[in-house]
């Protein structure tokens, strides 16, 4: 899963347990929230990445469809 954080107001361990009870397997959350760092979410895949590199991702996801 993919989400663009922009002003949500959610955090990526909110993020994770919406996407594992959605049957998820893992998360990109694209934010630039002052103090969104890569962690360690457990036994869940994920990371966080800035909108500036969000663009390269997503725009690879629309050329792929």
């Amino acid at each position: 899963m993919v989400c663009d954080g922009k002003n949500d107001g959610y955090s990526t361990s909110e993020k994770i347990g919406t996407v594992k009870e959605a049957g998820g397997i893992g998360l990109v959350h694209i934010t630039d929230q002052n103090g969104a760092i890569a962690s360690y979410y457990g036994d869940f895949p994920a990371t966080v990445i800035s909108s500036k590199d969000g663009v390269t991702i997503l725009q690879y996801i629309n050329s792929t469809r």
